[in-house]
């Protein structure tokens, strides 16, 4: 898809003269708490995404929306494990982590794995759209 224009800066706070940086957008309460990007090479993020949007034939890498390390958690759909030959999920996950970090700049602090259809309770609040 094309690529989202990129955000004016804005300073929300301070003395006026953009101290937060260029490259910060808008007051982070308005921004989702979890960013997720397909797993597939490119890693393109969702925007808006919700629990439809994970296809068994795909895996998916959940991180926090923060300019910080976070904790990456790949959710792998069973096609998807499947097709690619996935049975070493912890690996797989490290593995990913790591090209997930090169491909985008953002830095993993540890992962863990989610399989589809063994989704805690938990794992869905990532989902505020439903």
């Amino acid at each position: 898809g094309a690529a989202a224009p990129a955000p004016i800066p804005v300073s929300i706070e301070g003395d006026g003269w953009g101290s937060q940086g260029a490259d910060q957008s808008l007051d982070s309460s308005t921004e989702a708490k979890k960013r997720m990007f397909a797993v597939d090479g490119t890693y393109e993020e969702l925007k808006n995404f919700d629990s439809d949007d994970l296809w068994s034939e795909k895996a998916f890498i959940i991180v926090d929306n923060t300019e910080d390390a976070s904790e990456a958690i790949i959710w792998i759909g069973t096609e998807y494990a499947e097709s690619e030959g996935v049975k070493d999920y912890d690996a797989f996950s490290k593995q990913t982590a790591a090209s997930f970090t090169k491909a985008t700049g953002v830095a993993v602090e540890s992962t863990s794995y989610v399989l589809e259809g063994e989704e805690e309770d938990s794992f869905w609040d990532y989902f505020e759209l439903g």
